[in-house]
């Protein structure tokens, strides 16, 4: 429903502290939760280019990964890579968020080989019939330097719905490569309508009331710019409200029109750490509006994606 997902959505986090700085605990480690970042930050500033121009780059960092089958535990390697540091090693596979319609032209992995040779694939595999294609493949040197590999297609290729695409068979070993990230290259129709488009940028976080430090009172309305593009029908976004004040809700709305009466989002108690996920529609300036239930809250917003 555009306008907003009631308390009914998913609910996706509880009792969270809302930082603004991406953490990760690589599997199998001390738990020890650890800033983490990419080396290839330049590649991650496309977030919503005018008329979402070609080409669109998404960029996963090694915690993107995930071990298969029983991994030995992982340490973090400098600036923003993975390595595994006790036997046994471990395939990594990183999954992707593409656009049903989009093309992919091409898709890279970043590796420092350690002396060993790492051969990643890009797959699509259908989890309702078990079928599976390799999309590109691409091998290292055996250096001992950061490097790309390149996984060329045998043709730019249109991602079909129904199918999961990611990135494969990025072997890591004790004393054996580190792994980095990878990159997707993929462009939409000139027409998207009605496509969704991933957030691809550095911080989703578009709005967060605590920065004024006063909350959203009850029948208060605020307009908040989400910082998309006028192309865009609706957003999608998490809604997270903290901070409560006994109980209420929040309403999300285009901000071109009055309450409709809808909530996007319920707390029953004080003190209380609740997020929804929210489909939006947004004004011809990419703005949409909030309204305060009973009792005051602070809200964060952070944007996952828009439909154009």
């Amino acid at each position: 429903m555009i306008g907003g997902v009631g308390a009914a959505g998913v609910a996706t986090a509880t009792g969270l502290s809302l930082g603004t700085e991406a953490y990760a605990t690589a599997g199998g480690q001390d738990g020890e939760r650890r800033p983490v970042s990419s080396p290839f930050t330049e590649s991650t500033t496309l977030e919503y280019p005018e008329a979402l121009a070609n080409p669109i780059v998404q960029t996963l960092g090694a915690i993107d990964f995930q071990g298969a089958g029983e991994p030995g535990a992982y340490a973090y390697a400098s600036p923003g890579g993975v390595l595994v540091s006790t036997a046994p090693g471990t395939w990594f596979n990183g999954g992707l968020r593409l656009p049903v319609g989009a093309t992919i032209v091409s898709a890279s992995v970043y590796v420092n080989p350690n002396g060993v040779t790492v051969s990643p694939n890009l797959n699509r595999y259908n989890p309702l019939s078990t079928d599976f294609e390799t999309l590109a493949s691409g091998t290292s040197t055996t250096g001992t330097a950061r490097e790309t590999i390149a996984m060329p297609l045998a043709a730019p290729h249109v991602v079909e719905a129904g199918w999961n695409y990611r990135f494969t068979d990025v072997r890591l070993d004790v004393g054996g490569a580190i792994l980095y990230g990878a990159q997707v290259t993929y462009t939409i129709p000139s027409d998207p309508v009605g496509h969704f488009v991933p957030f691809v940028g550095v911080n989703p976080r578009v709005y967060d009331s605590r920065t004024s430090g006063i909350k959203l009172g009850a029948n208060e309305e605020r307009v908040i710019p989400l910082g998309v593009p006028g192309s865009v029908q609706a957003a999608v976004f998490n809604l997270t409200v903290t901070q409560t004040q006994a109980q209420g809700f929040v309403s999300c709305f285009r901000a071109d029109v009055g309450f409709p009466g809808n909530s996007s989002i319920n707390w029953y108690e004080p003190g209380a750490d609740v997020a929804n996920l929210v489909v939006c529609a947004v004004d011809a300036g990419g703005q949409i509006r909030l309204r305060g239930g009973r009792d005051a809250t602070h809200v964060v917003i952070d944007l996952i994606g828009t439909f154009v």
